[in-house]
């Protein structure tokens, strides 16, 4: 059974001096579209796959649309849509792979209402006629073929399921609609925002600068903010990843709780409802969602932990996407008589797409020095009150599922990427703290190795570029980290090794400068535009999901997601295979060649695996990282060897010279031992079987 669903773009605008084909839509189209989309969720007409039109506008009908379906649906865009006859999209449908059951056409008049009315043969009289006679924008048609495959699509053989129009759409959601009573007046929803760091020195400067180009509806509003931030003496709200602030706005007291989402780097969940003081009062919240967060809270122990006092400067800008409110925020946060100030720009998402706001952000760049901001208020406020510095994030797992599609699998993957590069920049930026830049290295490695795997794939320019800058970013990184594991686990360790007649006290004295050298390069490089570019643009190809219009291979996306998986895996564990052969006489950099592939395989691995969770899988990739590990203590003698006649070259110091020698030596000695021992992990990951055949 085939299920086709023909949409027209909402209503669009006419703004002079514009193509047509670049028409957006009209505001009353955004919000249309958003109702179409939550529409389709209540009603299950929930599409397998989308053919959209290159036009702006179907463009725009999508994206908003597909945001209140509650579920990632494949895409593509197909320029033969726009401006197309009816014969033209019926040759696009039925090229469509037989694995997709419901199909979504996103185009335009006259051409979809032509289709309509030759492929339905099956209709009650009055639903031809309504057909006949109207198609406005935001219609939608769905039509039903008794068929299995796509190219057995034939005119005069469908049966007209139903029409609707954006009135009727309009009813039905509110005659469906609960009514919810809300005597506190709260207010419950996802807070999506993307937060923008401002040099101090520099805010005045970027903000007028910001202001003066952004089109915002009018001057904005400038208001004196004043939150006061709430937990027990233990930090339960803390701990269990929760906000309790009350903020005072004028006369007004507003009561916010706020957590951590589960669906993206940039939303959370927030709930907001009137008090009467800055003191907290709990029971306002009527939302069961609250009342189980904060059910085992001690509410009678909640004391002050931090204050922020704010001047923000409020603008609500319309683009084509979307409606977002930009805060040109300044102020201190405040724990007793310790201060941290802030400078930084808050761009929260009001309606539309969340790409909209890296489209912004990127755009806001062009003002001046910005940095993406990974913690919010409260974070920062709870590290001033605590003292303690934030560590180090290692990755979390890509969470797929055997039901996602292959869109989805790459969308979690790239979001995993993202986050992991974020949950470790601030601390990596202005502390260059070695744990931290070891974890920026290998969330730029994970995140090169999907563009990777994705150019074996796709054809997509944009990967290229992405990938080009991550890996500029990434060697940026290495001299530091290289030193970093010399001075903190080389020479370490060769003291423990019972070696009491070397004193390795001034190669140590010798080598620190080095290493804070290339620390101080590595912060630097992080603070560089080109990096806030970079995480920009991939929050960008995230939301927007670039890739799939950018291939003409709809097949691509529509198979099954282990296939997808298995060709990847296989691709990888055979290279590896071939860099491996005649694993013992391997020469350095060729054993450095086949521990780059390995790296992939292993990120690979770990992406996919919760896709096969069981013990082959587990036997695979334990194999594949002790001979990962195996090859990494081997790369790091050969590293350290490079370093010492770094060291060798800056120095005369006969004492030091002699240091340097035994050291050589040691490791020379130690690198025999290593690849003895690779051999047998070799071995070992040779006989074990793939886990995804």
């Amino acid at each position: 059974m085939c299920r086709l669903i023909l949409l027209r773009h909402a209503k669009s605008s006419w703004p002079e001096n514009i193509a047509d084909h670049a028409r957006p839509l009209a505001k009353r189209g955004r919000r249309m579209s958003q109702l179409i989309g939550r529409y389709m969720a209540q009603e299950h007409l929930l599409p397998d796959f989308a053919v959209v039109s290159t036009a702006c506008r179907a463009q725009q009908t999508w994206e908003l649309l597909h945001a209140g379906l509650g579920q990632a649906v494949d895409r593509h865009d197909e320029p033969r849509i726009y401006d197309a006859s009816a014969n033209t999209i019926l040759d696009v449908i039925k090229e469509t792979p037989a694995l997709i059951n419901v199909l979504v056409i996103v185009g335009h008049n006259p051409a979809l209402q032509e289709l309509a009315l030759k492929l339905v043969g099956k209709a009650p009289r009055s639903e031809l006629s309504r057909l006949t006679r109207r198609y406005p924008p935001g219609g939608l048609v769905v039509i039903k073929f008794d068929v299995n495959r796509w190219s057995h699509v034939k005119k005069g053989h469908g049966c007209l399921e139903r029409i609707e129009t954006p009135k009727s759409i309009v009813r039905k959601l509110v005659a469906a609609a609960p009514i919810v009573a809300t005597p506190s007046s709260i207010i419950a929803n996802v807070e999506i925002e993307l937060k923008l760091l401002v040099p101090n020195q520099e805010f005045d400067a970027f903000s007028a600068s910001a202001i003066a180009k952004v089109p915002a509806r009018n001057k904005g509003i400038v208001r004196r903010l004043e939150s006061v931030y709430f937990d027990t003496p233990d930090q339960v709200l803390a701990k269990s990843g929760l906000s309790l602030r009350i903020r005072r706005i004028g006369k007004r007291f507003v009561q916010t709780l706020k957590s951590l989402a589960a669906d993206g780097a940039l939303s959370r969940d927030e709930w907001e409802v009137a008090v009467t003081t800055m003191a907290p009062e709990l029971d306002r919240f009527d939302d069961p969602k609250v009342a189980a967060l904060i059910s085992e809270l001690p509410r009678a122990h909640l004391n002050q932990v931090f204050a922020t006092k704010i001047r923000r400067h409020t603008l609500t800008v319309d683009l084509m996407e979307a409606e977002i409110e930009i805060a040109f925020d300044r102020g201190i946060i405040e724990v007793g008589s310790h201060l941290e100030r802030l400078s930084e720009v808050e761009l929260e998402l009001k309606q539309g797409s969340p790409a909209a706001l890296y489209v912004l952000g990127l755009d806001l760049a062009q003002n001046g020095q910005l940095w993406i901001g990974t913690q919010s208020k409260s974070t920062r406020g709870y590290r001033l009150a605590s003292g303690n510095p934030i560590g180090s994030c290692k990755s979390e797992p890509s969470n797929l599922t055997a039901g996602d599609s292959v869109d989805a699998v790459i969308t979690k993957i790239l979001a995993s990427c993202q986050q992991h590069l974020l949950a470790n920049l601030a601390t990596a930026r202005t502390d260059a703290d070695p744990s931290t830049i070891h974890q920026m290295r290998i969330a730029l490695r994970r995140f090169r190795t999907v563009l990777w795997m994705l150019r074996k794939e796709f054809v997509s320019p944009s990967l290229k570029l992405l990938d080009q800058n991550a890996r500029q970013l990434s060697r940026s990184l290495s001299s530091a980290r290289n030193w970093d594991v010399f001075l903190g686990t080389t020479l370490p360790n060769l003291e423990k090794a019972q070696q009491q007649n070397m004193d390795l006290s001034r190669l140590r004295d010798a080598s620190a400068p080095m290493r804070d050298y290339c620390r101080a390069q590595a912060t630097a490089a992080l603070g560089e535009p080109q990096v806030t570019h970079l995480l920009l643009s991939l929050g960008l190809a995230v939301e927007q999901r670039k890739l799939r219009s950018n291939t003409p291979a709809i097949e691509s996306f529509a198979q099954p997601t282990t296939k997808f998986s298995a060709r990847i895996l296989t691709r990888l564990h055979r290279k590896a295979m071939e860099h491996g052969r005649h694993f013992r006489n391997l020469q350095p950099e060729a054993r450095h060649k086949l521990r780059i592939v390995l790296k992939k395989l292993r990120y690979c691995a770990d992406f996919f695996l919760p896709l096969y969770a069981n013990e082959m899988a587990r036997n695979y990739v334990e194999q594949l990282s002790r001979l990962q590990d195996g090859l990494g203590e081997a790369n790091d003698i050969v590293t350290s060897l490079k370093l010492l006649s770094i060291v060798r070259e800056s120095t005369i110091q006969p004492q030091l010279h002699r240091a340097i020698g035994a050291v050589t030596d040691w490791q020379r000695n130690l690198e025999l031992t290593a690849i003895a021992r690779l051999d047998t992990r070799w071995r070992k990951f040779k006989r074990t079987s793939p886990f995804w055949s």
